[in-house]
């Protein structure tokens, strides 16, 4: 028999190790077994310990501790390879990292009781707000003088609006648009409708302005141009119809006859309001609309004395 000159040691280096067959490592990406999976766990606390940047990273959940919440489980288990249950046995050796969050004021913990999410919803809202440019936070979306959350996508806010339940999360949201008022994005003399209604029934009281003397008073501003018209609002939404009754009751000299425009004012404002509700009814172009307004005040004038 011809010898083929191969030794058994050259067929062993050529053959596959065993539980290598039909193995395509090219598509097979298995994190390695940790031996010593405490002592991975406490390198990677000695390292994030002192990376900021890492630990505002870090999200936390509620624990069975003297604080309530620790480091999520899932969180250790990706950033050190380990598998869940692994995880959650050296969970505690992570107490560090939490001190750490605390001291950098990461982690905000209020002196009255607290839930875990309310911390853990209070990290992510801080986080987020600190990493926005100067240009983006001039482009958040503001109503009320306040960020709307209506008009923002989860993946714009990492808080959704119900978490303001939690005090210390109002509180971050507060501080937020402090920050925001500072840089001059809100205005910290903005009212809240609520506010100028309360302040313009006050100032009423105090001015003790009859509804005759606001006639008399809408009556002598001349209504010659657009700019005459004064700017409809919430709180006075149709002023522009108003100021159109008053100069209208200036063609009459008796002050029966002004009282019939009067009447017919709130009569006509109370049927816009139930035509379009309360929302400020402001006349777009002053000769066409006048014309056509005045006509409607003519005919609720005679409508009024038709039926006194």
């Amino acid at each position: 028999m011809k010898n083929i000159g191969i030794t058994i040691d050259e067929i062993h280096e050529d053959f596959p190790e065993p539980g290598t067959l039909g193995t395509d490592f090219k598509n097979v990406e298995e994190k390695q077994p940790i031996k010593d999976a405490q002592a991975a766990v406490i390198e990677w606390v000695s390292k994030t310990a002192g990376d900021k940047e890492a630990l505002w990273e870090i999200p936390i959940s509620k624990a069975d501790n003297t604080l309530g919440f620790s480091v999520a489980v899932k969180h250790i288990q990706s950033a050190v390879g380990v598998s869940y249950s692994v995880a959650q046995k050296y969970r505690g050796l992570t107490t560090p990292l939490i001190e750490r969050m605390i001291e950098e004021g990461i982690l905000v913990i209020p002196s009255e009781s607290y839930e875990a999410a309310g911390i853990e919803n209070t990290r992510k809202l801080l986080n987020w707000y600190r990493k926005l440019t100067v240009e983006e936070k001039h482009t958040l979306p503001i109503f009320g003088n306040k960020i709307s959350i209506g008009k923002m996508s989860p993946e714009q806010l990492p808080i959704k609006k119900d978490s303001l339940r939690f005090s210390v999360v109002k509180d971050a949201w507060e501080f937020i648009h402090k920050d925001l008022e500072k840089i001059g994005i809100i205005d910290p003399n903005y009212k809240s409708v609520a506010e100028r209604t309360s302040e313009a029934n006050v100032n009423r009281r105090n001015h003790s302005e009859s509804q005759i003397e606001r006639f008399h008073r809408l009556a002598a501003r001349e209504l010659n141009a657009a700019d005459d018209f004064f700017l409809p609002s919430k709180l006075e939404p149709f002023i522009q119809v108003e100021q159109l009754f008053a100069c209208s009751s200036k063609t009459v000299s008796s002050e029966s006859g002004k009282s019939n425009y009067r009447i017919a004012s709130s009569s006509f404002i109370e049927f816009l309001s139930k035509l379009y509700g309360n929302k400020p009814f402001r006349i777009v172009e002053p000769p066409r609309v006048y014309r056509r307004v005045d006509y409607l005040s003519q005919a609720a004038l005679f409508d009024s004395l038709r039926l006194s």
